[in-house]
């Protein structure tokens, strides 16, 4: 069916995202857009629309997190079968939803999804703003006082200035990985940074390989640099060493994705032994470790990383964004100089530098202390979070107890994610779907992930929790948030 792409943006405010997402919704729920139906790449659907890709990114996002759109590694982007309209459905409209599938649960939102002004949004990580706001706010006032704008407004070399490469060592120091400033790399993010990694490691068609369950970005540049993405399992103690080494001898890969620190979505921390298990395999099979760190300043004792661990064979990757402010798009790399000539000309290609106004208020910000006061105030306020956490939906697993941005929540047979996720949608609170994480395609690993960062009001967050907790355990007196 063709669809007019330009017809599903409604008339309103709100975040671009959010106006594009609640459009789409409309149209999925009311039957303009059928179950099983392609949407566009996130590129032409920006290019159709007139809209940034992230944008259209984090739409698409919102849309798996509700149960509507499911990504299939290779494919694309398809309207959930769970999603789809079903004509007949009017007579019985009056009638509980089912707590299985996704697609009752939908059908009885009756439009809610246009207004989500009173939502309780816990599907996206990111970073408490109060902590960190009078911090950022300082940073820009020095910006704009005391900075010389000629450091501000010129070109500077592709892995960032003398001074900045300083403050990301500074900043990797503070977290518990020690490198030199020559071996630091500045990025614009940890997103631009992988597409970075994956256009100078990989060719057309190579394989990489993830935890069974990780990042969606990861996917998604994946996607777009046509590189295929195969799974490893996991198990309580994160990455599985002998699946890693069955999946090298399968499958040849270029390089290892992986967050062995406070993992995304389960938020296991891989013990120094498990490490090392891993360091073995990657050597016998000269495997390049990619190690995304964005939650590292989290950790009160922090491990070796793999990039101290096996310095030249890996890329270490962490940012400002959740330890600051994810306005504070700056991500410092560390690799050694092997690494660091493959990567700085796809750098250069795809960014030029990162931009020098953000790199200068992120230095200041880590040279004047803010930036670590900062991480400091967000560990404490999540640690605070997790015990109403655990208080309210039950403890964690010992390998999960360190603070951290979320929690994985795992669910009864009686529920599958994308019907809870639904469900939780209808009655207030988003969250994130299992499969959305999931490097399996069609993959339900019956959980989601809740987000303690996305709303910055104590009471609101447990409100959230204890309907969340409601709908787990099956209570019918379980109502909308109002």
């Amino acid at each position: 069916m063709s669809t007019d792409w330009k017809s599903v943006l409604p008339i309103g405010g709100g975040k671009r995202y959010q106006v594009l997402a609640e459009g789409l919704a409309d149209a999925i729920l009311s039957g303009r857009i059928a179950a099983g139906a392609q949407l566009p790449t996130h590129r032409d659907m920006a290019h159709r629309l007139g809209l940034s890709v992230s944008t259209v990114t984090r739409a698409y996002a919102e849309l798996q997190s509700r149960g509507l759109l499911v990504n299939r590694v290779g494919s694309g982007s398809f309207v959930s079968s769970l999603a789809g309209s079903d004509p007949a459905a009017g007579a019985d409209a009056d009638k509980k939803p089912s707590r299985r599938g996704a697609g009752s649960a939908l059908e009885a939102l009756d439009g809610s999804l246009r207004d989500t002004s009173g939502l309780i949004d816990l599907s996206f990580n990111e970073a408490l703003m109060g902590p960190a706001a009078r911090s950022v706010q300082k940073g820009l006032t020095e910006l704009l006082t005391v900075a010389d704008v000629r450091t501000l407004t010129g070109s500077q070399p592709v892995a960032g200035s003398v001074a900045q490469r300083e403050a990301g060592a500074a900043w990797l120091n503070f977290i518990g990985v020690h490198a030199h400033p020559d071996e630091i790399v500045l990025v614009p993010g940890s997103q631009g940074c992988l597409a970075t990694v994956l256009m100078a490691l990989c060719n057309n068609g190579d394989a990489i390989l993830t935890e069974g369950l990780t990042w969606p970005g990861i996917v998604t540049v994946a996607n777009i640099a046509n590189v295929r993405i195969r799974p490893v399992a996991m198990d309580a103690g994160g990455l599985a060493p002998e699946d890693l080494d069955r999946a090298c001898r399968e499958y040849r890969p270029r390089l290892l994705y992986t967050m062995p620190t406070l993992h995304n979505p389960t938020s296991i921390t891989a013990s120094l032994e498990r490490r090392k298990a891993i360091v073995a395999v990657a050597q016998k099979h000269d495997l390049t470790i990619v190690e995304d760190d964005a939650y590292g300043f989290l950790l009160a004792t922090p491990l070796p990383s793999y990039f101290e661990l096996l310095p030249e064979k890996t890329i270490y990757v962490t940012s400002l964004s959740k330890a600051v402010a994810a306005s504070i798009r700056v991500g410092f790399v560390a690799a050694r100089a092997r690494l660091q000539r493959q990567l700085l000309p796809a750098l250069r290609a795809i960014t030029m530098m990162t931009s020098p106004i953000v790199a200068e208020i992120a230095t200041r910000l880590i040279n004047n202390g803010a930036a670590m006061r900062a991480a400091w105030d967000q560990s404490e306020t999540l640690a605070q979070r997790q015990v109403l956490l655990d208080a309210i939906l039950g403890p964690r697993p010992a390998s999960e107890l360190s603070p951290s941005m979320h929690r994985w929540f795992e669910l009864d047979d009686h529920w599958d994610s994308t019907g809870f996720a639904a469900e939780a949608f209808r009655l207030g609170v988003s969250v994130a779907a299992g499969p959305l994480f999931s490097a399996t395609p069609g993959h339900d690993p019956r959980a989601v992930r809740i987000s303690l960062g996305g709303d910055p009001d104590d009471k609101r967050l447990k409100r959230a929790l204890v309907t969340l907790a409601g709908l787990a355990r099956g209570r019918a007196s379980v109502r909308p948030i109002t």
